[in-house]
């Protein structure tokens, strides 16, 4: 087997410091705050602005948005958690692992 490719070991030294800081605290930043905010203001304000904005309109966009970031950030999560799992055991082992 060939040795680790250079982005496989710089996403594993990126995802030790990202999962230091548990599973909520990364839903919340890279999932709510760094993709749910943005494509809030962007979907409401610019891409479908609605005929006339309400407060209840733009706290239920909001809140849609929020809850869709922390999905992302899940989803993210669980996806980088298997490829980090895959990726230590191939460098534990020097190979993959059954």
């Amino acid at each position: 087997m060939s040795a680790m490719k250079p982005a496989d070991a710089a996403f594993l030294t990126r995802w030790e410091l990202a999962r230091r800081g548990g599973r909520w605290r990364y839903m919340l930043i890279s999932g709510a705050l760094t993709w749910g905010v943005p494509m809030f203001f962007v979907m409401t304000f610019l891409a479908a602005p609605p005929p006339e904005y309400s407060i209840s309109y733009i706290s239920f966009a909001a809140a849609i948005w929020f809850l869709g970031g922390l999905l992302y950030g899940a989803l993210v999560w669980f996806v980088s958690e298997r490829r980090y799992a895959r990726l230590s055991a191939i460098a534990s082992h020097g190979g993959p692992v059954a």
